[in-house]
């Protein structure tokens, strides 16, 4: 990797840092087993990048998967069951955002038909009311998932198949961000980037920290004025160059 290149990568991982940190995510894990280690692996990434992590399971997700499962990954964070009698409201005033890292057909068409019976889907619904960003990881609700196939359940009829794709794709109505759960932490962190204020098409101002190679590729100007106190990449100044775009710094 030249110099450039890394000094490009650094500012990226810098942002990536700056954008969860304070941040606080509250994690639904539902019981199912599809997904679940890939959802514990992006929980890691977004402590990585400073957010607060806490855990709430639903009975069958404390059968299968347990307290101790996540802590071995994530440490001694807080991991809240149905047994503990936390209010809903309480758990949620404490959350920036909800993540569902293991969201089961069951949960899924609870919430898709309104249906608020268990404290996770309460806590999904209410996310939701308060509009709280929800982000969901579709793969334990996945029809077509290969360890479905490995245990035979991919033999459903048509209509019921219907009926359980269809659960999801209200969810999304509602707001739900359903990604793949190796895309979790990605996805989180893409919303929760301070997003610079876009260069106008001629004679724009970029008034962000650090204008990248990104930030330049997305403009269509031929002058790009900066404040005096940007950073300017070296990859942004080589491809601002190549493209005839003038910056001007003050």
């Amino acid at each position: 990797m030249d110099e450039n290149a890394l000094v490009e990568k650094i500012v990226s991982e810098v942002l990536r840092r700056l954008a969860g940190r304070g941040k606080r995510a509250l994690a639904l894990f539902c019981g199912g087993t599809i997904g679940a280690p890939e959802g514990r692996a992006e929980l890691k990434k977004l402590q990585s990048a400073g957010f607060t992590v806490r855990a709430v399971l639903t009975p069958a997700a404390e059968r299968v998967l347990g307290k101790e499962w996540l802590r071995s990954e994530l440490g001694e964070i807080e991991v809240v069951t149905e047994a503990d009698g936390k209010a809903p409201g309480a758990l949620l005033k404490e959350a920036d955002l909800t993540l569902v890292p293991v969201l089961t057909l069951n949960t899924a068409a609870k919430v898709a038909h309104g249906i608020a019976d268990t404290l996770v889907a309460t806590l999904i619904m209410d996310s939701l009311l308060t509009g709280r960003p929800v982000f969901a990881a579709r793969d334990a609700c996945d029809l077509t998932n290969p360890v479905r196939a490995q245990l035979g359940m991919d033999k459903a009829a048509p209509a019921y198949r219907a009926l359980l794709t269809g659960n999801l794709e209200r969810l999304a109505e509602f707001g739900v961000r359903l990604v793949g759960v190796t895309e979790l932490a990605a996805a989180v962190l893409g919303e929760a980037r301070p997003k610079e204020p876009a260069p106008k098409a001629t004679g724009g101002t970029f008034t962000g920290r650090v204008l990248s190679r990104t930030d330049v590729a997305a403009f269509e100007g031929s002058v790009l004025k900066v404040s005096a106190g940007t950073l300017i990449t070296p990859l942004a100044r080589d491809l601002a160059r190549d493209r005839g775009i003038e910056i001007v710094v003050g």
